[in-house]
């Protein structure tokens, strides 16, 4: 439901929005999904289980509820030569503003007599510039879920009974989700000064080596927790920091940004439902994971994968920062 629910926005906010608005939407869904992680760390920690989970029944039902209110799509609406609800859509969401609803319908107009032909879902497999755009979406999205990310935010407190924490399990929760956040704040302030590719290297990298650390000094202790020792826990912190600087939001970012606006809806909804059977299988496989080769190995193999995603950004990932779309296809088409 989770999947089916947010391909669907993904979709609806491709079409509603500018580039400019659809790259803010982007970052504000990013940042809302971590502070919803810290809240849900906070209350979690203070509410049994079984009132935990009754309090997360309010939200898709606030969210259901919610959903009854917000107008269908503008751009779908005149596309179905709908123009009055198109009309009423734009009122709703431009806040009455009778000017810029106007300036929205011509826009629409000129888009819509200039718009490039409907696309078949064969042309991503047989177009050079879209296939090249989805397996560079899929190769970061895939990068992103191995990191190690997934795996600490699922079993966040299993991990740290087993490794042990300077302070209580739910507080180390609480601990991680408060970086990440913090994190992710500080990428979307530097993502257009410092570009994509510098964040995903930098989010990359302290993966790669907080990772390294944290498997290395399991191996060498045989997963026995030092109490006077804090480097499993600074590993994690450190890890989760960089994941909230470039891992978390660039994939989604450049990919959106590299994909031509006629089929970004197609391929987006289509590696969504790849994000979620992939995140589908991490999560399953942990415990399976962890009682065959140990944490240290389930560590080990997310540090292999953030090296994987180093030098996959150097040879695979274009640098979107300032390009248009034009020219982000003709590099895709080269």
């Amino acid at each position: 439901m989770w999947g089916a629910g947010r391909g669907r926005n993904e979709r609806t906010e491709v079409r509603k929005t500018t580039s400019n608005i659809r790259k803010f939407n982007c970052i504000l869904y990013h940042l809302e999904c971590r502070n919803g992680i810290l809240m849900s760390s906070i209350v979690g920690n203070e509410l049994t289980y079984k009132n935990y989970n009754a309090t997360l029944i309010l939200v898709p039902v606030i969210f259901f509820s919610l959903s009854f209110c917000v107008p269908e799509s503008p751009f779908f609406l005149f596309d179905q030569s709908r123009k009055e609800d198109a009309f009423k859509s734009l009122l709703w969401l431009r806040g009455n503003n009778q000017k810029s609803v106007q300036e929205a319908i011509q826009s629409m107009e000129l888009a819509h007599a200039n718009r490039v032909p409907e696309t078949s879902f064969k042309s991503i497999f047989t177009s050079p510039g879209l296939r090249r755009a989805t397996l560079i979406g899929l190769f970061l999205f895939s990068c992103q879920i191995f990191s190690g990310y997934s795996i600490i935010f699922s079993y966040d407190e299993i991990i740290f009974q087993k490794i042990g924490s300077p302070m209580s399990v739910g507080y180390s929760s609480i601990v991680v989700s408060s970086v990440t956040l913090v994190s992710s704040f500080f990428g979307v302030i530097t993502v257009d000064i410092c570009g994509r590719k510098p964040l995903l290297y930098a989010g990359f990298s302290v993966g790669f080596i907080s990772m390294s650390i944290l498997s290395i000094y399991l191996f060498m202790t045989n997963e026995e927790w030092d109490e006077g020792s804090w480097v499993p826990f600074a590993c994690m912190i450190v890890f989760v920091f960089g994941y909230g600087l470039g891992t978390n939001l660039i994939p989604q970012l450049t990919t959106t940004e590299i994909v031509p606006s006629h089929m970004r809806p197609k391929i987006l909804g289509m590696l969504m439902i790849v994000y979620c059977i992939l995140v589908a299988i991490v999560l399953q496989s942990f415990p399976l994971l962890d009682e065959s080769v140990g944490l240290y190995g389930v560590f080990l193999l997310s540090s292999i994968v953030n090296l994987v995603g180093i030098v996959g950004t150097w040879y695979v990932v274009p640098e979107t920062k300032s390009k248009s779309h034009v020219a982000m296809a003709n590099d895709l088409n080269r």
